[in-house]
């Protein structure tokens, strides 16, 4: 009886063990034929190298920054006519030094100073205004061209200030010029060194004479 278990369980045993074989060889078989999967990294956006952007500073605007202006161009030079003699003419105006001495002011000041009497007409077909070149006491402009007399050795000679509201007789602030009309006005000038025998006249240029400044050039009696 043993013996017929023994051979039974033998059997059993070499069954199984076939049947193990089998099932082995056929996933080998089978892992064979089933080709392996590609393993190549996929290539994502993440690991494709990108071109560095300029670093910006920090705070800095996103918009871009606005252009400097170009500085404005400084005033040009006034245009300098020098006039031999004491008549100048344009096409609207006509300038002439009617008297040039020296002699006391009514009031009387301290010193005598150098008279000119300007006279201007109107030659154009509008009505025009002339201001005086003689400037205030109170006109503290700094920088300000105003007229002044030379000598031939060189001195020169400021324009007297005028003071509010009490002018020299023969000094004009200011009058509209209708077509045809002049105007007569008393400029004031420090005393003359004795002996002083030719000179010229500064008028710097402003609006009434085109900003050109007029050097008149003249022998005194």
């Amino acid at each position: 009886m043993k013996k017929q278990l023994c051979v039974k369980w033998s059997r059993y045993v070499l069954i199984v063990s076939v049947l193990s074989l089998n099932a082995c060889g056929q996933k080998n078989q089978t892992a064979q034929e089933t080709p392996a999967p590609d393993t190549k990294p996929v290539v994502t956006d993440s690991t494709i190298p990108k071109e560095p952007t300029p670093s910006q500073p920090s705070g800095a605007s996103a918009t871009p920054e606005s252009k400097p202006k170009p500085a404005s161009e400084p005033p040009k030079e006034n245009e300098v006519l020098n006039i031999s003699g004491k008549l100048y003419k344009t096409n609207d105006k006509l300038f002439i030094i009617s008297a040039a001495e020296s002699k006391q002011t009514v009031p009387p000041m301290e010193q005598t100073p150098f008279n000119v009497t300007l006279r201007i007409s109107n030659k154009g077909q509008e009505e025009m205004v002339y201001h005086s070149w003689t400037p205030l006491e109170s006109d503290n402009t700094p920088d300000a061209k105003r007229a002044f007399v030379a000598d031939d050795q060189g001195n020169q000679y400021p324009i007297i200030p005028a003071k509010q509201g009490q002018p020299y007789e023969g000094q004009v602030r200011e009058k509209t010029l209708k077509p045809g009309e002049a105007v007569k006005d008393l400029l004031l000038f420090s005393e003359l060194k004795p002996g002083t025998k030719r000179i010229a006249l500064h008028l710097p240029g402003n609006e009434f004479n085109g900003y050109k400044d007029l050097i008149f050039h003249f022998q005194l009696p």
